[in-house]
């Protein structure tokens, strides 16, 4: 896993001509997308699984992204249902944010970082 100050340049080109730099830490992919943002509660993990976020590049409103870690996918409740997710996979398109966290904390729920699940995922 390289670090995201070594990862590839990204670029963000909105409709209006804006282009803004970063890095990319998500699959290698273009994407042609709606951007939309959530200032919703909940987490990335459970905002990127969020089906109505489907076909879109997410922007949180959390300053700090990834620093907890994704939680373990196969974790189910009492109904069957992801028990830390909205659905069985990442819906989104990409994500943007702010500051994201290579480290996290192995908490009570962290099984891997934030990065090598959207790879898996094919999200940027």
């Amino acid at each position: 896993m390289q670090s995201i100050s070594k990862a590839k340049r990204a670029w963000l080109l909105l409709e209006d001509g804006t282009a803004l730099e970063g890095r990319s830490f998500g699959a290698e992919k273009e994407v042609s997308s709606e951007v939309v943002f959530s200032t919703g509660p909940t987490g990335y993990p459970e905002a990127l699984t969020d089906p109505s976020f489907r076909g879109q590049v997410l922007t949180l409103t959390q300053p700090m992204i990834g620093n907890y870690g994704v939680p373990d996918r196969a974790a189910r409740d009492k109904y069957g249902l992801p028990a830390h997710f909205e659905s069985d996979r990442i819906h989104a398109d990409g994500l943007v944010c702010l500051d994201y966290s290579e480290r996290y904390r192995c908490g009570r729920r962290g099984q891997q970082q934030l990065a090598a699940g959207t790879r898996v995922s094919n999200a940027i």
